[in-house]
């Protein structure tokens, strides 16, 4: 399922007409670059209070927020996926990988760290 941030969200964030100037959020920690279509599509994680659409809307507007003041984020956590998949599966992250998403972004900051079995 490909989660969709209500557009009234995008609205009061101030990101309506939103054109990235970079190819993925300021991240001033170590991090690698990675292509957004490199990642499978995440599921939501577990025990998260949501709002709207598998989000929880204080979260996803903080990022939103951050996005527009171009405010440092921490990388996104991704770890190998299963063979016959896209390379990579978000491990945390769900909030900032769709607000990548939506904004544009082509790529997101992440962190390859190992796998749980």
């Amino acid at each position: 399922m490909i989660h969709t941030i209500p557009p009234e969200w995008i609205a009061i964030a101030g990101l309506k007409d939103f054109k990235p100037a970079a190819s993925a959020f300021r991240c001033d920690l170590p991090h690698q670059l990675m292509a957004i279509s490199d990642i499978e599509r995440p599921m939501r994680a577990e025990g998260v209070t949501l709002d709207a659409e598998g989000f929880n809307r204080e979260r996803m507007m903080k990022i939103l927020n951050g996005i527009l003041a171009n405010d440092p984020l921490p990388p996104i956590d991704v770890e190998i996926a299963d063979p016959d998949q896209r390379p990579y599966r978000l491990r945390s992250g769900f909030h900032r990988f769709y607000a990548s998403f939506t904004c544009g972004f082509t790529h997101v900051p992440v962190d390859i760290v190992p796998r749980l079995w």
